[in-house]
Order: C-alpha cells, then structure tokens, then sequence
C-alpha cells in the first residue's frame, strides 16, 4: 500500500481507500477490493447522558444551578454502528459514540458508498515473466521462438520444425536438417 495522494480516510469506517483495495485504518493488509464494497450505518439512537439523573436530584433539591447550568446534564447523545461490508466477505465494524461523530460518519458512509459505485475491479497482476525471460529482456536479446511446436491438425497429432516440416516425433522435428 502506497497511502500517497490518491489514499482516501475514512476515520469513522475504520478504512483506508488505496490504490483500487479498502485497507483497515491501522494495518497494511488489504481487505479486499473497493469495487463491490458497501458501507451502512445503523439508525442512531437517542440517550440521556449520565448526568441527567445527577439534574433531576438536583431540580428536587432546589440546588439552585439555574437553567444554563442544567443544559449540559439534560442534553441527548446519539450512538450508532458502521460498518463496510467488501466482496471478499470481511466486514469492518465501529462504534460511532456522539451527535458529531455520527454525522461524521453518515457524511463518510456517503462518500465512500460514492467511491465504492466508481470503482472498477483492480486488473489482475500480470503474468510472472521466468528467469530466461528476464535475462533476455535486461540484456536486450529478442525472446527466440520455440524450435518446436505441437500441432493438431487434419492428420492427427505432430510435431513442426521452425522450417514448418511435419514431424512424426519431437525428436524427429529437433533434429530436421532443413532448418
């Protein structure tokens, strides 16, 4: 993973966009590919915070904190979870704690969801080229073509020389003198 320019961050997912692939926020292993990925997040919910019940005893006891003093106690919190589900079968899950951190991560779910639709597969890795291959591209010689190829024709299985004689054996089409 390069994690250059083109990295996308999605702290509320837990991802990272690189390269075509969805990483987790704190590793280097690629999850999966970001073409067929899916993210969602639960309906928030709404709670009271812990220091409502601490406001009501207040309220009865006549503590005297005025309404600006309550407002904190008294105020809502919303929790939700996000997840990103990838083609690959993993599937990334946060827990999304507070009224800014869930819009956060409702503005993140879009964007990467936007991503995500873009996406086209990432290309397969191209073939391995053998060690021959790779001498003879570094040294610059022209890749030579095999002495010897099966063919399949009409008159059944055999074998052709480079001089394109049709052989009984391999060892026959080796050995032509024609060539």
């Amino acid at each position: 993973m390069t994690r250059g320019y083109a990295a996308r961050t999605f702290p509320r997912l837990g991802v990272v966009v690189d390269d075509g692939y969805v990483y987790p926020a704190r590793g280097s292993q690629p999850l999966g590919p970001l073409a067929g990925a899916h993210a969602e997040m639960t309906a928030p919910t709404r709670h009271r915070r812990a220091g409502a019940a601490a406001a009501t005893t207040a309220i009865g006891l006549g503590a005297g904190l005025g309404v600006l003093g309550l407002a904190p106690l008294l105020s809502k919190k919303s929790k939700a979870t996000a997840f990103v589900s990838l083609p690959s079968g993993n599937v990334i899950e946060r827990s999304v704690d507070g009224n800014t951190a869930v819009r956060e991560a409702q503005s993140e779910v879009a964007r990467f969801n936007a991503l995500a639709s873009a996406a086209t597969p990432p290309a397969e890795p191209a073939p391995r080229e053998s060690y021959q291959q790779i001498r003879d591209r570094v040294l610059g010689r022209a890749a030579k073509p095999p002495a010897v190829r099966q063919v399949d024709d009409a008159g059944g299985l055999a074998y052709q020389c480079l001089a394109g004689h049709r052989h009984e054996t391999w060892g026959e089409a080796e050995a032509c003198p024609s060539e």
